[in-house]
């Protein structure tokens, strides 16, 4: 069954398959807008799987994150910048000073906000801006490539030769440059809801480019894997299909702003090749405002990741719908900026977005900075200094508890202490231990 509705200034529709839900939300706000923008509007898509598989035995989901030591060796120079008082400037992008969660002063305009209220984006820079060879795999919608904040941001595949008709790599995918459309089974990569464009640029859009917003690491290549439809719909065969292709193709990072109903033995089998391979998944709770788990945030090893609004308060609800909000539970890793959250789009650059979409991508920019300072770093230990870094104790005290809770998991992340870790590995696991 399928409905759709179309009301005044926005556009609102729902569709329902095969008993999953998923809903796609471009709100009209025209009314509403800062006096130096022109109208815009924001929305979430919550992009779920439109394919349920039979539930298999070991489907009952458990909290993975126990805290794991990570072997590490104190580094023998401790690099120069964190002896020198930080350079706090924001990058030279039009529009960065949108960006909340990379310098937070307090004074964002369209909800309560609080001094601090960021992921230290500034000061992580200072000590590791990111890689070019760290490449990060964008399972979405599709990607607005030609936008020009995605400048020599976009990952190509050298052992293709563009637009011959011939699998020169023999990767079984014909003239796959840039990604590849597994909705649709070719390289057109066109993003028909600016989801996908959204989410990408969160990571990696150009920086100190005098035009549109900064992605979180400064030099990684994006590769654009279109799992979903213009509807927001996907299928777990899509899905699993892109992860083995990212891991087969050189990502390090893997981020799914997307999520199923049903526990999957096909995803799960994917996400754990991309483990085994050295990939860290990163993944959306979802935004129902429940505990109900989905997948493949659900799924063992997987960073999971909830939002939180300007104030470090639980997003609950997004702007969009007074019913949503941050999904909760045993499963989830940390909380990321995710609400009114300003980025790219097809349809131009005065577009906010809410959702747990929003502040996956962010921790999986977060994520490539980590392996860009060591390539040598496993998913799992990516996952512990994600979350023994994050900030606890800063949102709703009745949620946000000592220590990992199910709202708030073990924080909202910090990019300067998660990469302060390589020099401090001691003394940042013992103040956990504290807590």
């Amino acid at each position: 069954m399928k409905f759709g509705f179309f009301a005044g200034l926005g556009l609102l529709a729902l569709w329902g398959n095969a008993g999953l839900f998923s809903k796609t939300i471009l709100f009209g706000i025209y009314s509403f807008f800062m006096a130096d923008v022109a109208p815009g509007s924001g929305g979430e898509s919550q992009q779920s799987a439109n394919e349920a598989e039979a539930f298999f035995t070991d489907s009952k989901y458990v909290n993975p994150y126990t805290q794991i030591q990570v072997k590490t060796v104190e580094p023998p120079k401790v690099l120069e910048t964190l002896k020198l008082p930080l350079r706090l400037t924001l990058p030279n992008d039009i529009y960065a000073g949108r960006q909340w969660y990379i310098k937070n002063n307090g004074d964002f305009s369209r909800s309560q906000s609080r001094p601090g209220a960021d992921i230290g984006l500034l000061q992580a820079w200072e000590i590791q801006p990111g890689d070019s060879q760290v490449i990060v795999a964008v399972l979405d919608g599709g990607c607005d490539i030609e936008n020009p904040d995605f400048e020599g941001r976009i990952w190509a595949n050298t052992k293709e030769i563009p637009d011959n008709g011939i699998d020169d790599d023999q990767n079984g995918f014909i003239d796959d440059v840039n990604g590849w459309d597994f909705v649709n089974s070719d390289n057109t990569l066109e993003d028909e809801t600016g989801h996908g464009t959204n989410v990408a640029g969160i990571i990696g859009a150009k920086v100190n480019n005098n035009i549109g917003y900064a992605g979180i690491d400064q030099h990684c290549k994006l590769m654009i894997l279109k799992i979903t439809d213009k509807y927001g719909n996907g299928k777990y065969k899509d899905w699993a299909a892109a992860i083995y292709y990212a891991v087969n193709n050189g990502a390090r990072v893997i981020n799914m702003s997307v999520g199923g109903v049903a526990p999957s033995k096909q995803l799960s089998d994917a996400v754990n090749y991309a483990f085994a391979n050295n990939v860290v998944v990163v993944s959306s709770m979802m935004n129902t405002n429940t505990d109900k788990p989905y997948y493949p945030a659900a799924i063992s090893g997987v960073i999971a990741v909830g939002a939180t609004n300007p104030d470090d308060t639980r997003a609950q609800p997004f702007f969009w719908d007074e019913k949503s909000g941050s999904n909760y539970g045993n499963h989830i890793s940390v909380v990321a900026p995710g609400n009114y959250i300003y980025g790219l789009s097809p349809k131009g650059d005065n577009f906010f977005w809410g959702g747990t979409s929003q502040a996956a991508p962010i921790v999986a920019g977060l994520a490539a900075l980590l392996v860009a300072q060591d390539m040598s770093r496993t998913p799992q230990d990516i996952k512990h200094i994600i979350e023994i870094t994050a900030d606890d104790k800063v949102g709703d005290p009745a949620q946000d508890i000592n220590g990992w809770d199910m709202y708030y998991g073990f924080g909202r992340v910090n990019a300067y202490r998660a990469l302060r870790y390589y020099y401090f590995p001691s003394e940042i696991e013992h103040q956990a231990l504290k807590q």
